[in-house]
């Protein structure tokens, strides 16, 4: 893998399959980008169990989820999906295994409820391998035919927002850009999702003495979406985007 092609593939299962062989990525960052993938379908979930399952995904990322709590939202995700018995429906089906999948521990094959024979066996056969294929499989398939080719591409803009260059190259955070203005202004956009204010910390790291061209394009690049797991505020924050 080169870093060019890591910008520039189309390929959201490619550059995952890599990811997962050659980097041992963090699984919190793992989370961050099942939840990505799952976004986008969220309107096909029960309105009620689904969004919260997808709220406590996120809090699972980050450790501060009751597993209790989340199992039980999980069970009732189950319960309405046991409901859904007709052909219109199979776009509903992959969409909570995916969400099903995005919220389970590694290895828990047992998490995702499988279909109807009726629906056939070739079109479930991402129910195997690691649980961010799962769900990032489940997530396309969950997607209208014409509209699948911009949930790859959004996947990819997952990736890039999650890990950026750091899979290809070594990022390291000055302790001199760590002011109390940047340690703050980086908390506070984590906390409160304000992803708007990534301008105002570039800006804030330039005046520390930052000058990397990755962590200051990122932070004022308007053209992608940022998220909570963002490469550049985990920098900061002390977050590894690997695992070791």
């Amino acid at each position: 893998m080169t870093e060019e092609k890591w910008l520039a593939s189309p390929d959201s299962a490619w550059l995952l399959d890599w990811l997962l062989k050659e980097r041992r990525p963090h699984p919190r960052k793992l989370r961050f980008f099942s939840l990505r993938c799952c976004v986008p379908v969220a309107h096909r979930l029960p309105e009620v169990h689904g969004e919260r399952v997808l709220e406590q995904i996120e809090r699972q990322a980050d450790g501060t989820e009751d597993a209790v709590r989340l199992d039980r939202a999980r069970r009732e995700l189950l319960r309405d999906m046991g409901s859904w018995t007709t052909q219109r429906n199979r776009p509903r089906w992959h969409a909570c295994n995916a969400v099903l999948a995005a919220s389970s521990v590694p290895g828990e094959a047992d998490a995702l409820h499988r279909p109807a024979t009726e629906y056939g066996n070739d079109r479930f056969r991402y129910l195997a391998g690691p649980y961010p294929k799962i769900v990032s499989e489940a997530a396309f398939y969950a997607h209208e035919p014409g509209d699948r080719a911009e949930a790859l591409a959004g996947q990819v803009r997952a990736l890039h927002e999650l890990f950026g260059p750091l899979p290809l190259r070594d990022i390291d955070c000055e302790p001199a850009w760590l002011t109390d203005t940047v340690r703050a202004l980086a908390r506070g956009i984590y906390d409160r999702g304000d992803f708007g204010a990534l301008p105002i910390l570039a800006d804030a790291l330039q005046d520390a003495g930052c000058e990397n061209e990755d962590v200051l394009t990122h932070c004022r690049a308007t053209e992608c979406e940022h998220v909570r797991g963002c490469w550049v505020l985990d920098l900061l924050l002390g977050h590894p985007w690997r695992e070791g």
